[in-house]
């Protein structure tokens, strides 16, 4: 069985502006080291005995993971498939200008000439390294620290879906875990965007 385990990256400058990121690698803002923190806390409280570390190259994703992977002797292998979706000219504008009416009938397939990267575009990225880096493991536990397309991506993988994916709530700093048969690939959720440990410590 392969544990995987999704980690969205802690609040960058970008989410407290209510501002759109994607490939941008903007910084972080005030609340992420206490995020990170609070995840890390979390992560290692779990015990989970990881074996592989994964993570966007984006700062947001790789510094939200870097302390524990410190902590625990493990090293951080990054990915570009695992940058969130590039929303072109839309980046660093308001999230509030990111959704048209097109974009709704058809979330998951929608793009704009070609600078927009479609939810479908951005899981076939997910997927040919899922099955380069993740599928072919055995009884491993694997950590991945990414953002929220990029979350919803492996999930639209794991779970066969597609219009539903955009509409998925990752929070900031939250924990997702999947187990993975290795011989079927088939999935099974165990915890979705868990952020209790951000509560606790109030730092939604």
């Amino acid at each position: 069985m392969i544990d995987l385990y999704l980690v969205r990256h802690g609040e960058s400058l970008a989410n407290a502006q209510w501002r759109i990121a994607g490939h941008t690698d903007t910084p972080l803002s005030e609340k992420w080291m206490k995020q990170a923190q609070a995840l890390k806390s979390f992560l290692e409280s779990e015990k989970l005995e990881i074996d592989l570390v994964y993570s966007s190259p984006l700062q947001r994703a790789y510094n939200t993971i870097d302390s524990y992977a410190k902590n625990n002797a493990l090293s951080i292998m990054t990915d570009e498939r695992l940058k969130e979706i590039f929303l072109g000219n839309k980046e660093e504008k308001l999230v509030s200008e990111l959704f048209s009416d097109e974009f709704h009938k058809n979330p998951f397939y929608y793009t704009e000439s070609g600078w927009y990267e479609s939810y479908a575009d951005c899981t076939e990225r997910v997927r040919w390294f899922l099955l380069e880096h993740i599928f072919s493991q055995k009884n491993k536990k694997i950590l991945i620290s990414s953002h929220a397309g990029v979350t919803r991506a492996i999930i639209a993988v794991l779970n066969n879906l597609s219009c539903e994916v955009p509409f998925l709530r990752i929070g900031n700093a939250s924990f997702t875990h999947y187990q993975i048969d290795e011989i079927t690939l088939e999935a099974q959720c165990k915890i979705f965007s868990y952020d209790m440990y951000l509560r606790e410590a109030k730092v939604l």
